[in-house]
Order: C-alpha cells, then structure tokens, then sequence
C-alpha cells in the first residue's frame, strides 16, 4: 500500500515507464487524490460505460476521454504514454495488463464481473494487447485486482455451472453448503486466473492483488455489502511520457 492509503500498487507491473494499482475506497471516492498519488492525469484518464460484455477498446493519444466515456465496453488498451486507462469495481475482478520489453509498450485495463468473464473479455483483452504489442500472450503480465471473494459470492446453481463451464474449471466454484442454504460460492479472481492462462499467459506472470471487497469493509467498496448507493473502487494503468 502506498503511503497515501489510496491504492494497492502492482508490483509486477510497475516496472520501468509503467505505473499501475487498484484503488481503495478512498481512492475511488477522490479520483484527483488517486491521479497525483500516482502520477498520472486526471483530465487524460479513459474510462467507458460497463456493461458486462467483451468489446474492447483501444484508446489513442489524441481520443478525448469524455467521449470515450459514452461507448459501451469492458475494457481498454493503449500504446500511447501519457493515457491513463480505468476500470470501475464495487465487487467485480479488474484485471491490468502490461506488454514486456523488446517490443513497444502496450497496456489494457479489464472489468471482469461474472458475465463478462463468461462472454470471453479478458481473453479479447489479452488478445488485442498482444496483437498491437506484436508479441506471445504468453509475454504479458496481468495482475488481478480485489474482487469479490469465493468466501461471499454466493450465486444460483445456474450461474455457478455457467461460469465454471467458460473457464473450463470446476474449482472456481465453492460449495458451502447448509450454513449458506446449500448454494454454491464461486470464486471470480480464480475465474480470471484461468481466463488469463487458458488465453496464453504464464502462471509467473499472474499477480493477485489485494483482499476480498465484501470482507474488507474498512478498505473496500462493495456492492453485496453496501448495495446499489455504493462507491466504486478504480483500478488504472498508465505509461509515463519519459
């Protein structure tokens, strides 16, 4: 955590020109304060309008971000330094991505909640960033970001198979039994870990940061505790200018 409190840094990431981290409530509630802790511009900061699909959308140096603000997507790429990416998250799994030295520098900013890691997001994020990077996927680092935990993502038995069934692993869900009415738990950041490595990355690659939103009541934002008044946490990455 930074001394400013505001976000949980991606130590894997934030290497070289690149600076990326997920916020917490605090930063999410202070966008500016979040911006000059690190570094980057808020008037150059790109977000979209979630909406739990897989369009990505690759963001150039001269787009203008409040027009950007109005199309529909679930994540964002961009080569150009200076362009600070966003996603926002009150109990959905952000995912950051970063290319790797020789090639040129490319990031990408994810919003994974449960249908858009069923329609296959965070493998089109993956796969744009490649594309323009001109690299393997299995070249990328990612870093999965706080998220809703397996521990109180209780959901119907439909949702569980279905989401088990696009990640092609039956261990995303937690079965929990009489305590939660026998519904079954799962658990998204496992759900984007295999995303990520069923799209190309390396295990080694695969960063998990920070704590379960609906358990970290002091430090989190989340929808399933806080219900529909609630903040959002942003997860950004960005490339330094030089």
């Amino acid at each position: 955590m930074v001394s400013s409190e505001l976000y949980f840094p991606s130590r894997s990431l934030s290497t070289g020109a690149v600076v990326a981290g997920f916020s917490t409530r605090g930063g999410g509630d202070d966008p500016l304060a979040l911006a000059r802790a690190a570094g980057f511009s808020l008037e150059r900061l790109f977000m979209v309008t979630q909406v739990h699909g897989a369009r990505v959308v690759e963001v150039g140096a001269d787009d203008d971000p409040s027009a950007l603000r109005a199309q529909a997507a679930d994540a964002l790429v961009t080569r150009a330094p200076g362009v600070a990416l966003a996603v926002r998250t009150a109990d959905c799994v952000p995912v950051l991505l970063s290319s790797a030295p020789p090639g040129p520098q490319v990031v990408a900013a994810v919003h994974g909640g449960w249908r858009g890691i069923v329609a296959g997001v965070i493998q089109a994020a993956v796969a744009l960033t490649a594309e323009i990077a001109g690299a393997p996927a299995a070249t990328l680092r990612a870093a999965i970001g706080p998220a809703i935990g397996g521990c109180c993502f209780e959901v119907d038995a439909g949702v569980a198979e279905t989401l088990a069934a696009a990640v092609g692993r039956r261990e995303v869900v937690v079965e929990r039994g009489a305590g939660a009415e026998g519904k079954p738990h799962v658990d998204l950041v496992r759900a984007a870990r295999w995303s990520l490595l069923g799209a190309g990355l390396d295990r080694d690659r695969v960063e998990v940061v920070g704590p379960c939103t609906r358990c970290a009541a002091s430090l989190l934002h989340s929808y399933r505790r806080e219900g529909q008044g609630r903040g959002r946490q942003l997860s950004f990455v960005w490339m330094s200018p030089g």
